[in-house]
């Protein structure tokens, strides 16, 4: 399954802060492509996560909720 999710990254000192604030996901990384690789697997473990406690389909609902 493939997302396209709103992801911004900001340089913080020496660290680059990625951040999906629709799923309230954040990482961080010492460079901007590791930073985005990061927060795509801390969304990746985060999505899991819900399926495997059944919350999945609440969590979905509420994002796209909060698009419009």
């Amino acid at each position: 399954m493939e997302f396209n999710l709103p992801a911004q990254v900001k340089k913080k000192g020496e660290w680059f802060i990625s951040s999906c604030n629709l799923l309230d996901v954040h990482s961080q990384g010492h460079t901007r492509e590791q930073a985005e690789r990061n927060l795509q697997d801390a969304v990746a473990t985060y999505l899991l996560s819900c399926y495997e406690r059944g919350t999945l389909e609440v969590v979905l609902r509420e994002a796209i909720s909060n698009l419009t």
